[in-house]
């Protein structure tokens, strides 16, 4: 399962993240979470939750910070 995550940075975009097994059905639209973004890890909202990325090799979510 893939997350659409709306950032807390200057960024104008969303961003893909695969959602842990751990973490399936914990994750929902509206769940905050910790994102790893280069070598640092950022915070943001879930926005849209979908099957498939059009993207390769995406990085997981790390946590989930809050609903």
């Amino acid at each position: 399962m893939i997350a659409q995550v709306a950032l807390d940075l200057a960024l104008r975009k969303e961003l893909d993240y695969q959602i842990p097994v751990e973490l399936e059905g914990v994750v929902q639209v509206g769940t905050r979470v910790k994102i790893p973004i280069g070598r640092r890890e950022v915070s943001g909202m879930v926005t849209a939750l979908r099957a498939t990325s059009e993207y390769p090799d995406l990085k997981s979510i790390v946590k989930v910070i809050g609903t």
